[in-house]
């Protein structure tokens, strides 16, 4: 068996591959590359965005006045997921061609990938300290589902000093607030038929709402299939936006290791060798990450905000 090696080709498929799938994990805790696979990172501290320093006018002669940020730490370890799978040479044939066999199999084991660091970031969510639950579920008639995000929204600017600009949810939570009457008395006049994305983001207020689209069987290994949405009928407000400042004001972060044998800088690489003994070309996708809440302040959880 020959030692597996990074295949470029296959690596940047996955990445665009990666990017094109309705999950949200990378939208809400935004990729960040480190070069160590474990370090230290800052803790954002609320005085930071909240103070800032009086009497800035220099006298002349005199040297400007300094920012200096106050910062905690926290540990990050990125650690080593993937998954791979066996290409055997007589499937090759069932394809139009190896690239096409290739590319098929790097489908599959980066969805997998994708899927683990979707859970590993919903379950960091889950332990926000900011959170609530609608009195009057969005689903049922007089909710109020543009009040219940107004007052998270503004939680979290008390506490940081900036509004949200991500909205995550599930598609069952955005077909109710898509025809919500709450959000279509906003464009009756103005637009016919279905709201665009866009459109039902203004109406709340938000600047971008991600619909998080994938589904999971629950149920235990050889029981009937139980599918259920990953992030259930959750609502999350946060700001989150992608950037390399390791000082920046976000709720989470994916710690993503570049080193040589990490990553590499888009956040999933692909690695492939031969094992003639089964006569197969092994594929095999990975990922060192660790995904980390940097802001708790930033971010809002509201849970069950359907009724049925």
């Amino acid at each position: 068996m020959k030692a597996p090696v990074l295949n470029p080709l296959l690596t940047g498929h996955a990445v665009r591959y990666l990017s094109s799938l309705p999950t949200v994990g990378l939208k809400l805790f935004p990729l960040l590359r480190v070069p160590e696979r474990a370090a230290n990172y800052y803790v954002w501290d609320p005085s930071n965005d909240l103070n800032i320093p009086d009497k800035i006018q220099r006298a002349p002669g005199s040297g400007f006045k300094r920012i200096i940020s106050k910062l905690s730490d926290d540990t990050y370890f990125c650690k080593d997921y993937g998954v791979e799978e066996a290409l055997d040479k007589m499937e090759v044939k069932l394809y139009e061609n190896f690239l096409s066999a290739d590319k098929a199999v790097s489908d599959r084991t980066t969805w997998v990938v994708a899927m683990h660091h979707e859970i590993r970031v919903r379950d960091a969510v889950a332990g926000l300290t900011q959170t609530s639950s609608p009195a009057t579920k969005w689903d049922q008639p007089n909710s109020d589902p543009i009040g219940d995000i107004k007052a998270a929204k503004r939680v979290i600017q008390d506490a940081t000093g900036t509004v949200p600009n991500l909205l995550t949810i599930n598609q069952d939570v955005y077909d109710v607030l898509e025809d919500h009457p709450q959000i279509t008395a906003k464009y009756q006049y103005t637009a016919g038929g279905i709201l665009t994305k866009d459109q039902v983001a203004r109406a709340l207020g938000i600047e971008e709402i991600q619909i998080a689209g994938q589904v999971l069987n629950t149920a235990p290994e050889g029981a009937a299939a139980a599918v259920a949405q990953v992030w259930g009928d959750s609502a999350v407000l946060s700001i989150s936006r992608a950037g390399a400042d390791i000082k920046a004001l976000n709720l989470g972060r994916t710690f993503n290791w570049i080193g040589a044998e990490g990553s590499g800088p888009a956040g999933i690489g692909m690695y492939s060798y031969d094992q003639e003994e089964i006569d197969s070309r092994i594929h095999r996708s990975r990922q060192f990450t660790d995904e980390k809440i940097i802001a708790q302040g930033a971010g809002y959880l509201l849970t069950n905000v359907l009724a049925a």
